[in-house]
C-alpha cells in the first residue's frame, strides 16, 4: 500500500467505497461481517487509516452538500480531468 502513495491510496479507497456502496444490503452486510472476523482472527486494528488530508478529500467526494447525483457528476468530472493529465485534478477535487 506504501508504494501507491497518497493520492492512489485515495483514488483505491473511492473506488472501492463506490463499489460497495453499489452492493445490495445484504450482500454489505455480509461483507462487513466478514471483515471484522478477519480483522479479529489476525489482530488487525479497525479504524480510519487514511491520512487526513485523503480522509478530508474522501468525505468531500462522498458526502457533498448537493446529493449523490452531483457528487457523481463531480467524481467523473474530476476523473476526467485526472485521466487527461490535469494538473488541477488532484487539488481542486469538487470542481
Amino acid at each position: 500500500m506504501d508504494s501507491i502513495g497518497d493520492v492512489g491510496y485515495r483514488n483505491r479507497s473511492v473506488e472501492r467505497a463506490a463499489w460497495f456502496a453499489g452492493l445490495p444490503p445484504p450482500l454489505q452486510t455480509a461483507y462487513v461481517q466478514q471483515w471484522r472476523e478477519h480483522r479479529e482472527r489476525y489482530d488487525i486494528p479497525a479504524g480510519p487509516t487514511l491520512p487526513v488530508a485523503a480522509a478530508r478529500d474522501f468525505a468531500e467526494l462522498t458526502a457533498g452538500p448537493t446529493g449523490a447525483t452531483d457528487r457523481d457528476g463531480q467524481y467523473l468530472q474530476y476523473e476526467q480531468r485526472r485521466l487527461v493529465g490535469d494538473a488541477d485534478a488532484d487539488a481542486n477535487l469538487t470542481g
